[in-house]
């Protein structure tokens, strides 16, 4: 037996006697597994085909990111059931499944480097916009089947903006980590040649937990601390705010300038300049 004393002592309500349908997680691993598959095949082509090195080194910076997982969840209350899942390994008293190990090299390394192919081609701030867009869109997406449709996992504790059982401070972490890791990457892209490209590896779980540090902290924060669901929520808004100073930051740093956004910016301060010109 084990107790929520003993498997994480700063979040109360472990759900310790949670059970997972063998054959749900099965599925939900097989889910997850096909984009893993899909992300290597593309990988190894373009390895082979175009000489482009970069994409698998960054799979392979996701698969370091793993490495990550244990502190994530024992700091965010995130419970993996103990009875029926597939454990791949146990830190920090965290029985991480295999699921999460598979869901890593894609939701980390394929998309830090769609990421950096964004940046690459002159993103503009509507396009990273629409970039944290469709990263959350499929943080959402693939939680939900987990969570509500096959019951892999679950979020525990006194958990903010949670309505319905996937706590909404998580999507901003999990977007901005892979984008995040993306934008570094092309600030080397200078560097990226022979050997120095390995330096583009550890950057994927450097900027996956140093995402959650900067601005899931006051979840973590509430979460360990038991601190009542309204002040959560307003711990659950500030991951959001602080969320979007950072794709500011990556805006006003490494967006290119929107051609039609600057056309119809000159159209209206030329229309102003008329109003006020004498007749």
């Amino acid at each position: 037996m084990f107790f929520a004393s003993d498997d994480r002592p700063g979040i109360p309500g472990a759900p310790v006697d949670m059970t997972v349908n063998s054959t749900n997680h099965l599925i939900f691993t097989l889910i997850i597994a096909v984009p893993t598959v899909i992300a290597v095949g593309l990988a190894v082509r373009g390895m082979v085909r175009d000489r482009n090195f970069l994409w698998p080194i960054l799979l392979l910076g996701g698969v370091i990111g793993i490495l990550v997982e244990p502190i994530l969840d024992y700091m965010g209350g995130v419970w993996w059931p103990k009875d029926g899942d597939l454990e791949a390994f146990t830190a920090l008293g965290v029985n991480v499944p295999w699921f999460v190990v598979l869901v890593y090299p894609w939701i980390l390394g394929w998309e830090a480097y769609y990421s950096y192919r964004v940046f690459a081609r002159g993103a503009t701030r509507r396009q990273l916009w629409n970039l944290v867009a469709l990263c959350s869109v499929i943080d959402i997406a693939i939680e939900t089947v987990g969570i509500r449709a096959l019951g892999a996992y679950e979020y525990f504790g006194t958990q903010p903006l949670n309505p319905w059982g996937l706590p909404l401070w998580y999507v901003p972490c999990n977007a901005l980590g892979s984008i995040v890791a993306g934008a570094l990457v092309y600030g080397l892209r200078r560097r990226l040649h022979g050997v120095q490209m390995l330096m583009a590896m550890p950057l994927m779980p450097m900027s996956f937990a140093g995402v959650y540090g900067a601005i899931g902290w006051p979840c973590w924060v509430s979460l360990n601390s038991d601190w009542p669901l309204p002040v959560a929520h307003l711990c659950g808004l500030a991951t959001f705010v602080m969320g979007g100073l950072i794709v500011t930051i990556m805006a006003d740093n490494l967006c290119v300038p929107d051609p039609a956004a600057e056309a119809r910016r000159a159209g209206t301060t030329g229309e102003a300049e008329l109003q006020r010109a004498p007749a």
